[in-house]
């Protein structure tokens, strides 16, 4: 028998066996489910292996502890802090994977680093940070389709080093830095921006306090990965807690393998990659790390071209873009295995 690949269709592969005398005696599709088109019947599934790191455009400003967030298939580059960590910026840059370039948008309003942002309604909220003068609750909207910023309600506890996710159009800022004067050090505080009447509320803390962690959606859950619990003492964190929002409830998951702060957090078909960032003894990493919230387990993947701590990424149409980091302009695409299932013809 000989095999031929005839055609790619929307997250499907169509190939046939034919015999020896060229005719067709079954016809095979690859799909990214285990429920068959019309037709067919599942049979196995198989993996196809990328777990890999691409070097991409350069961003156009070096910078650090920046926030990173798609819309409409494009990702927004906003504040952080210039080379040598000196300078606080509200630069907005703009980058298109699918021409690799960059195109400077309209400045932040505020100029800040170590700030979160997450995107809800094809809008951006920056949210918290610090400034020249300090930490900041500051919550500003940026419009890509207007390529203009509107001054939003504060968050209620000014932070920096936080984490933001996105759930069921609200935006949840978690843990960070609070003030010293009423706090001390690190904060465990979830707090709730509503956008459609841009109000804020309360809702259950963080059962570790923590700053430079990160946060990621999946399913409607909120998960709280990593981060740094102490000035002082160093102990840089694996643990991963998971909020739900209905609930208002949290729950302890499996911790990560390798401790670590300041590291960016990406999702892919339902799966949690948290990369690159600073390590024990301030080492910096290049570990990518997959977690599945179905099964709460953590996987070692492919390591980052460039270590890299304070770095942002985001996801588009199934790839991953690690952006700045350590006073960086760099940009690493990354591509995860993927999971296909055999189904054949009836």
């Amino acid at each position: 028998m000989k095999h031929g690949v005839f055609c790619l269709t929307i997250l499907m592969l169509v190939f046939t066996v034919v015999s020896a005398w060229g005719e067709v005696s079954e016809i095979f599709v690859l799909g990214d489910t285990t429920t068959p088109p019309k037709g067919y019947t599942y049979t196995e599934m198989t993996m196809h292996s990328s777990d890999k790191w691409t070097a991409k455009a350069n961003m156009p400003t070096a910078r650090s502890l920046l926030a990173v967030v798609e819309v409409n298939n494009k990702i927004y580059a906003i504040g952080g802090y210039g080379i040598g960590y000196s300078d606080v910026l509200n630069t907005n840059e703009e980058y298109d994977p699918v021409t690799n370039t960059w195109t400077t948008k309209a400045n932040m309003p505020t100029a800040r680093g170590e700030l979160a942002a997450a995107a809800v309604n094809g809008k951006i909220y920056a949210i918290g940070g610090a400034t020249n003068i300090g930490l900041t609750g500051a919550n500003e909207a940026y419009n890509p389709t207007t390529n203009t910023w509107t001054a939003k309600a504060n968050m209620l506890t000014p932070r920096d080093y936080l984490a933001a996710a996105a759930v069921n159009g609200k935006i949840y800022a978690i843990g960070g830095y609070e003030d010293l004067a009423t706090a001390g050090y690190e904060s465990n505080a979830n707090e709730v921006y509503d956008p459609a009447v841009n109000t804020w509320a309360v809702k259950k803390k963080m059962p570790t306090a923590r700053i430079a962690l990160a946060a990621a959606a999946v399913n409607g859950k909120i998960y709280a990965i990593g981060g740094w619990k102490d000035w002082f003492w160093d102990p840089h964190l694996n643990q991963t807690e998971e909020y739900n929002p209905v609930t208002n409830t949290w729950s302890v998951k499996l911790n990560m393998h390798n401790a670590r702060c300041d590291h960016a957090v990406a999702v892919v078909n339902g799966k949690i990659y948290a990369i690159g960032g600073e390590g024990l003894n301030s080492d910096f990493m290049t570990i990518t790390e997959e977690y599945d919230p179905v099964t709460s387990t953590w996987t070692e993947k492919a390591d980052l071209r460039t270590a890299r701590t304070g770095l942002a990424a985001a996801t588009v149409n199934g790839k991953i873009y690690a952006i700045g980091g350590s006073s960086k302009r760099t940009n690493e695409e990354y591509s995860p295995s993927v999971l296909f299932y055999i189904h054949k013809t009836n």
